[in-house]
């Protein structure tokens, strides 16, 4: 893949010189630039679009720089608001700056965009720059640390998806993820896996971002009603600019290490301690022999993960269109030795204006992602953490007296013992044969196809047409040896899973945007919107093999026992969508949003459900009683809101009773495989919020903070049934249950230098935030599924006037009188 990266980038500057050469010479443009008062403009930063070249106002607001006839100069600088300049053939350009301030950008809301002094909600930007050196598998990992209140939590290896929480966890039974949004589109997270976790996030290649915006209270998020109650986050990606052409190869090359490992007995304090203890029960000594020390977590885990990622853009324009088209190979591996991810991305898109109204425009973005893991369960013999924090130090990895090469008791299905006078209890594998022999690996292929024709209908008003098609379709194959490990008992065993997922999304909006005598600002937006998703799975299993060369796949007749099977869920919403948004003279704003959803995993009775959303916001600031203060504090804003939003992450056909295909021995019949709840409705979340931003110094310090309280209720859950009524999996869903998340948000931001040379920006936030739960069905204790009781494995508990997966435990100190443990 890098000999051909090579060949395309030796391609791309073949074409890209001659064109350069083809530009008009370049001539020195100089001038001077003031602001609206004709005082003239210090360090303000001028750059040639689509280069490296840049250079600043000196003190008197003059300045001197290289370009090209047709290129385009911008201007900026803090408290003004940008401006570009073609370059024609005067070599002298005078430039007056309006001033501006941060509030003056433009944010990507909900089916549409708004200026952000006129945003009520809690948004959070994340732009391209703050992200673009960084080295990541997928752009969720990049999010860590960037907004307050968003909560981003990995496991670490390589392909599994980061955990993402926008202000708290919003549900018990359902979904938790965020709905995600690109360039309009919801774009699909379904999980496809079985034995490997594939993240379907990482088909986006980084690169490809322009900015992130992360909605978080219900004014910012109402207008996707039945999907925002744990939070959205808008992806706009990248397109080319007209009148440019740009070209950017990026290459980044990195290593990476575990931080910590855990700080474990050498084989001579392994002995006596492990003597010392059965001394103690009144037993015979069984630990012996030091003549090996092995760290097993140098048997698992590399020192150096070497982690690549190469990048080539080409974008530019015309006076009426735009292309963009991208390449991206990523190679990386984990810190578990065999994991790893390779990645291959392609991206394509245009824009076109055919008319003076009619504007169309589409992408195409293509991926292929490969994983490699592990069996990493943390009450696993062959998980790989498991097995290294449990071995023996005091044995030896490799045994030459073994065929294998391994040391392997003579059982094959254990380790061996070495000079000790027992083995490992457990029946734990060699860990360094089962890391090597056994395979987890997945592909997944992703094609998303975009496409739009926006037409100005009279000033003011657009209507948009866009539609959005999802495919994705992920192979995964498991290979378990069947000499050692956890293959040894079926004798090997391959299994094969192939998942199909498939999203249709369809949108027709219209857009009002008029202001009326300069100070009565009215935006309107209304919308129909139809989504289809389709998922389905099989998968084979083969026991049983003739052969270790048909470790690949499953192959006929080679398997004492061959099993398959799959399933297969459709489900569609539909969406009636409208927004009102008016500001006077930007001081006093007003936002209404409603939006009505359809949802098929309901019953009809209770499928339909409409959720509202309202904000207010006051720009204090802009009053005139404000004077002077401007030059300190000049931006000063109220905000306040008030939102429901819903969770269609509620799990397939929870309404219906369900009949499926089972067996009774040999024989197969038609069981009951899902007891039904037709009345199940919709489980909601209302939101509160109250915030204010402030900008001091031209924006140089920024601060907002806000205050939130989330409520949920009317939760859809699993509730326990005794075994004895016969109901598959002894659950079933009702409505039962509130959960309340609230808390306090601080963001810092400052810009320390600025220049074309340097800049330094600084930013901090903070979140405190509390989740109760409560009104749990009889008010009993719900166990997660991982843990069934106080003492399992992972001890957590859903309990009234607790947080949600609360620790549970005894509380103890020292040691037990009664029995000296």
């Amino acid at each position: 893949m890098k000999t051909k990266l090579k060949y395309f980038l030796t391609f791309v500057f073949a074409l890209a010189v001659p064109l350069v050469f083809a530009q008009a010479q370049t001539m020195q443009i100089s001038g001077t630039v003031s602001d609206e008062n004709g005082v003239p403009v210090p360090g303000v930063n001028i750059t040639v679009v689509g280069t490296s070249t840049g250079t600043s106002t000196d003190f008197d607001g003059n300045y001197s720089i290289a370009a090209e006839q047709g290129q385009v100069l911008t201007f900026s600088s803090i408290g003004f608001q940008d401006q570009s300049v073609t370059v024609g053939s005067s070599s002298t350009i005078n430039v007056t700056l309006e001033e501006g301030t941060a509030l003056d950008e433009v944010v990507v809301v909900g089916y549409g965009t708004q200026r952000k002094s006129e945003v009520t909600g809690a948004i959070s930007s994340v732009k391209a720059q703050d992200i673009q050196d960084l080295v990541s598998t997928s752009f969720e990992g990049q999010l860590a640390g960037r907004s307050s209140g968003v909560q981003v939590s990995s496991s670490g290896l390589i392909g599994e998806a980061p955990k993402i929480n926008i202000r708290g966890v919003a549900s018990i039974s359902s979904g938790t993820d965020p709905l995600y949004v690109v360039d309009g589109i919801p774009y699909s997270t379904s999980a496809s896996g079985s034995n490997v976790d594939i993240n379907p996030l990482a088909d986006l290649n980084p690169n490809d971002i322009e900015s992130f915006e992360i909605l978080k209270d219900g004014a910012a998020s109402a207008i996707y009603g039945s999907r925002a109650a744990n939070g959205v986050i808008l992806i706009t990606t990248k397109k080319g600019k007209k009148n440019s052409f740009n070209v950017r190869v990026s290459s980044i090359t990195g290593l990476g290490k575990p931080m910590k490992r855990f700080d474990m007995l050498h084989a001579k304090d392994f002995v006596a301690i492990s003597n010392e203890k059965t001394g103690n029960d009144g037993l015979s000594d069984w630990a012996a022999g030091t003549e090996y020390d092995t760290d097993w977590f140098k048997e698992v885990l590399r020192d150096n993960a070497l982690q690549v990622e190469e990048n080539v853009s080409v974008s530019g324009g015309s006076d009426k269109g735009t292309y963009y088209l991208s390449l991206g190979y990523g190679n990386q591996e984990g810190a578990p030795k065999v994991n790893g991810q390779e990645k291959y991305n392609i991206k394509a898109s245009v824009e076109q204006e055919l008319t003076n109204w009619l504007k169309v425009g589409g992408s195409v973005a293509a991926s292929r992602n490969k994983v490699s893991a592990m069996n990493k369960g943390d009450n696993s013999l062959s998980g790989f953490m498991k097995n290294a924090t449990t071995q023996l130090p005091n044995v030896p990895v490799y045994d030459e007296d073994n065929p294998l090469g391994y040391n392997i008791a003579s059982n094959g299905s254990e380790i061996g013992r070495w000079d000790n006078y027992r083995g490992v209890q457990g029946q734990y594998p060699n860990i360094a044969y089962v890391m090597k022999y056994n395979t987890y690996k997945s592909k997944r292929d992703r094609n998303v196809i975009q496409a739009f024709a926006e037409a100005k209908i009279v000033d003011g008003l657009t209507y948009r047409f866009q539609a959005g098609f999802d495919h994705a379709n992920t192979g995964e194959v498991t290979y378990l040896d069947p000499y050692h490990g956890d293959g040894s008992g079926p004798n090997g065993r391959v299994s094969q899973y192939a998942f199909e997922d498939e999203m249709w999304n369809i949108q027709n909006i219209l857009n009002y945007d008029k202001t009326f005598n300069d100070v009565h600002n009215l935006s309107a937006t209304a919308v129909v919107e139809f989504q289809e998703n389709n998922w389905s799975y099989f998968y084979s299993v083969g026991e049983g093999m003739a052969s270790t060369d048909f470790n690949k796949q499953i192959i006929t007749d080679v398997f004492e026992e061959q099993r398959i099977g799959g399933n297969r869920e459709e489900d569609g919403i539909r969406s009636y969508i409208g927004r009102l948004s008016y500001n006077f003279d930007r001081r006093y704003f007003i936002q209404l949003s409603l939006r009505n959803d359809a949802l098929s995993k309901l019953s009809k009775d209770n499928r339909e459900k409409t959720f509202f959303g309202g904000s207010l916001g006051w720009t204090i600031s802009n009053e005139d009683f404000w004077g002077g203060l401007k030059d300190v504090v000049n931006d000063f804003k109220l905000r306040g809101s008030y939102a429901e939003t819903g969770n269609t992450n509620i799990g397939a056909y929870p309404y219906l009773g369900i009949y499926g295909v089972n067996k009774y021995g040999d024989v197969t019949g038609i069981g009951y495989d899902q007891f039904g709840n037709d009345a199940l409705k919709w489980e909601t979340t209302r939101k509160t919020n109250f915030g204010l931003d402030l900008g001091f110094l031209q924006n140089r310090i920024r601060l907002s903070a806000d205050y939130f309280i989330n409520k949920t209720d009317d939760m859809v859950i699993n509730s326990a049934t005794a075994p004895s009524a016969g109901i598959p999996e002894n659950i079933i869903k009702i409505n039962a249950g509130d959960m309340k998340n609230s808390g306090v948000e601080l963001s810092v931001g400052a810009t320390i230098f600025n220049t074309p040379d340097f800049t330094w920006d600084t930013d901090f936030n903070v979140t405190f935030s509390k989740n109760t739960v409560s009104n749990l069905p009889g008010g009993e204790d719900i166990f997660p599924k991982h843990s069934t009781s106080a003492a399992s494995v992972h001890p957590s508990i859903i309990r009234n006037g607790e947080a949600v997966n609360s620790i549970y435990g005894f509380k103890y100190w020292g040691v037990n009188k009664d029995n000296e443990i």
